[in-house]
């Protein structure tokens, strides 16, 4: 399994890595809001005339659908899936991922949480994460930062205060939420490259 994201940076994990971010994220407020989304949608459909035989085919036409960049027919099938008894952590990403594609923020971070706390699969529940947004990641009153002082601050480090910490700090974030055995790094900022290096062997990364 590998992931790619924006510091050119693969991160193989698997789902052994799950207790190391079960309770990484919590939100009241989300919580709330995802069940009251869920049984809004519940709602739509009285339990009689649910069609649970039907879920399947929702999940690929909104799959066709999204390809196709039809997101709000996407949400209508992902709804309709999830009215009719869906109810796992991937039915509720998508559906998160077709909101935030169209433009429709009401529920995208209920929907969000939800695939966060119902999945089983760690990158999902990073996708999760990462679609809920920066609340998630540093959340209200947040001030603890990984900094290396000596490497960060030279070169580019002294033209651009606190770069290397954001960078240090995001990137420890990641490996607790991934978890994962084994990390590659592009080394196009040579820097960059020698500041993470130095801080893996200085501190207790599991990854290698």
């Amino acid at each position: 399994m590998f992931r790619i994201l924006s510091l050119v940076l693969v991160l193989v994990a698997g789902p052994w890595a799950l207790p190391a971010v079960a309770a990484d994220y919590e939100s009241k407020e989300l919580a709330d809001a995802g069940a009251q989304y869920k049984q809004d949608l519940l709602d739509k459909v009285p339990e009689a005339k649910r069609k649970p035989n039907l879920i399947a085919r929702l999940r690929q036409d909104a799959a066709d659908d999204y390809k196709a960049k039809r997101y709000s027919r996407a949400v209508d099938d992902l709804e309709t899936a999830i009215s009719y008894g869906a109810d796992d952590g991937l039915v509720w990403l998508r559906l998160a991922q077709a909101q935030a594609a169209d433009g429709s923020e009401d529920h995208v971070m209920a929907a969000a949480y939800n695939a966060y706390r119902k999945s089983a699969d760690p990158t999902e529940r990073g996708d999760a994460l990462f679609t809920i947004g920066p609340e998630a990641m540093y959340p209200a009153g947040f001030e603890t930062m990984v900094a290396q002082e000596t490497l960060g601050a030279k070169l580019e480090g002294a033209i651009r205060p606190g770069h290397f910490r954001g960078v240090l700090t995001v990137v420890l974030k990641l490996f607790h939420i991934v978890a994962p055995h084994r990390s590659y790094f592009g080394q196009k900022d040579f820097q960059q490259t020698v500041v993470l290096r130095r801080r893996s062997r200085s501190s207790t990364w599991t990854s290698r």
